[in-house]
């Protein structure tokens, strides 16, 4: 087993929507979860505290359900993410009411650690009126102490609606006779709740509300229709303390790239004791 192709460990499970009746409006509820990845010879993709929900068609009464959930990670790699809530990916809702509570320790490696849902799209898919939403109400945890190293650490949600493959303004290439009302909608990743996030390691990009980016336009017959712009709206107190270690760039509120939205509606709390830290943004930051 290794991080490469990949393996993904779910604390809840796997819903699919694929395209026959009995794969439409189901729920899949978990209550809580614990999941647990040491040792230095294990290697995995992701780590997922809830369920995932999947799947090229857009039915969006499919969902997935989370009460609360902890992740734990000690010496391990995981070269994705440490994901508190649930991964809505492509199609469909996830929801967590309760808390999550994330711990990266000993000599981890970690991609990204999320504290609440992701909720993820590849936006060249433009029709079939379905949407990614993943919203969370509670309070995440997360902390990063010892040897650890982690890309990015995201204290709330993360949205994303790319388009990495080829120009963001072409879609599927079948717009011929296809409506507006027809098109996907973005990627939203929502938290209503505290975050707080304690770190003593090493970190890339520490965020202490959520992460959004969207790089796709949608154009109907040349005219432009829908720009898609992913959510991780946050409304609670953003609470981020580092007593050590080493970080890159530190944003108290949330962090927004190309079309994405993350705004923060509450407050941005920052404290530091100790470590260093190169770039310091008291607020969020949106780039375009």
């Amino acid at each position: 087993v290794t991080h490469n192709p990949g393996v993904r460990v779910f604390g809840g499970g796997q819903l699919y929507n694929a395209s026959n009746a009995a794969n439409q409006d189901n729920t899949l509820a978990v209550g809580t979860t614990l999941v647990e990845l040491s040792g230095a010879d294990s290697e995995v993709c992701d780590v997922i505290g809830g369920s995932i929900v999947s799947g090229t068609n857009a039915y969006r009464n499919n969902t997935v359900k989370l009460g609360s959930s902890e992740v734990h990670v000690t010496d391990a790699y995981v070269s994705g993410w440490v994901l508190g809530g649930n991964d809505v990916n492509w199609f469909g809702t996830g929801s967590v009411d309760g808390t999550t509570a994330i711990t990266v320790n000993g000599a981890a490696r970690v991609g990204t650690v999320i504290g609440a849902n992701t909720a993820t799209f590849w936006g060249g898919y433009m029709f079939g009126a379905g949407v990614r939403e993943a919203s969370m109400t509670g309070s995440t945890s997360i902390s990063i102490t010892a040897d650890s190293t982690a890309g990015m650490v995201i204290g709330a949600g993360y949205a994303e609606s790319s388009h990495e493959s080829g120009s963001p303004s072409v879609g599927d290439g079948t717009t011929s006779g296809r409506q507006e009302s027809d098109l996907n909608s973005a990627a939203v990743s929502t938290l209503n709740g505290d975050t707080h996030v304690s770190g003593n390691a090493e970190v890339g990009v520490l965020v202490g509300a959520g992460y959004s980016w969207s790089d796709a336009n949608y154009l109907i017959d040349n005219e432009l229709k829908q720009t898609q712009r992913a959510n991780a709206h946050m409304t609670g107190t953003a609470s981020t303390n580092l007593s050590g270690g080493s970080v890159g760039q530190w944003i108290l509120g949330g962090l927004a790239e190309g079309y994405g939205e993350s705004t923060l509606e509450g407050n941005a709390v920052g404290t530091m004791s100790a470590g260093t830290v190169e770039q310091v943004i008291v607020g969020g930051l949106g780039s375009e």
